[in-house]
């Protein structure tokens, strides 16, 4: 009987073992947790990004907090970005050097119409970590998406980054079953919206129809592995995140492959693709 009793006894969440204090202490700690390598995986794409405009440049950054304080870098980064020569960083490397360095590029991107709120050139010289990765994003917006064309029907209209974004998903996934993109953030969680991308460009490279909404992790790493095996993309999301931030950056780098290049449609003619490549790296590339 006594185990009859407990059977019928109801499951008790953890919070019935901890006092209210300790359960909020719990989620507090776990929620700082979730920010932490939210930050991480900003921090990593948006360093791997500047590093491949440096790149032009022979430069790099090793850290995205503490490379970009004395301005040098972020001078250099604007310069590649735009083209244009701004003034000559200051000389010498007291925080006030650095406070100079930094302010010409802001000067720089206020002279641009790029909006600023709420930073300073103090902000970057302190390495604070959220207006950091502030300043890149708002960088990538100005100088990489600012402006695309879509062609809707018979016209050809140049709208905001993310209203061009947005209008070009849906018009790609239009008719795909459970496929309803709405916004950059939740319309992506469960996978479907990326690996419908995927299919109406490479319908050979994965069964979407075998895809279900319940199984959002299979869904995004399918989906980034077919790109990374299909069109040498890379794979910008680690731990199956879909960063707003982070899902622009992919979208707009990925439009001109998925567009414009010639895929082949089966595994012979990628590995003669890639031998093809291999070639042209290491003997037809002409010398730095």
């Amino acid at each position: 009987m006594e185990y009859e009793r407990r059977d019928r006894e109801p499951c008790l969440s953890p919070a019935a073992f901890v006092n209210q204090v300790q359960y909020s202490n719990i989620l507090e700690g776990r929620f700082k947790q979730l920010q932490d390598e939210r930050e991480a995986v900003q921090k990593k794409t948006f360093t791997k990004w500047v590093n491949s405009h440096l790149g032009r440049v022979t430069s790099r950054i090793g850290d995205l907090y503490t490379d970009l304080r004395d301005g040098r870098m972020l001078i250099r980064l604007l310069e590649v970005l735009s083209g244009e020569q701004l003034p000559k960083p200051t000389k010498g490397r007291m925080r006030i050097h650095c406070l100079e360095n930094v302010d010409k590029a802001l000067q720089f991107l206020k002279e641009q119409k790029v909006h600023l709120e709420n930073m300073g050139s103090h902000d970057i010289v302190d390495g604070n970590h959220r207006l950091t990765l502030g300043l890149i994003w708002t960088i990538i917006l100005r100088f990489q998406i600012q402006d695309i064309s879509v062609e809707t029907g018979d016209n050809k209209e140049r709208k905001s980054a993310k209203e061009a974004l947005l209008l070009w998903c849906q018009m790609k996934t239009a008719g795909y079953p459970n496929v309803n993109i709405h916004n950059f953030t939740t319309s992506w969680r469960d996978g479907l919206a990326f690996s419908a991308i995927v299919h109406k460009h490479r319908p050979d490279v994965i069964e979407f129809d075998n895809l279900k909404r319940s199984n959002a992790h299979y869904n995004l790493q399918n989906a980034f592995n077919v790109l990374d095996y299909a069109i040498e993309a890379d794979q910008l999301i680690d731990k199956y995140e879909s960063l707003a931030s982070e899902l622009l950056q992919w979208i707009e780098q990925t439009i001109g492959t998925l567009n414009d290049r010639q895929l082949a449609n089966s595994l012979n003619a990628v590995q003669n693709q890639l031998q093809a490549f291999n070639s042209y790296r290491t003997v037809e590339k002409p010398p730095k």
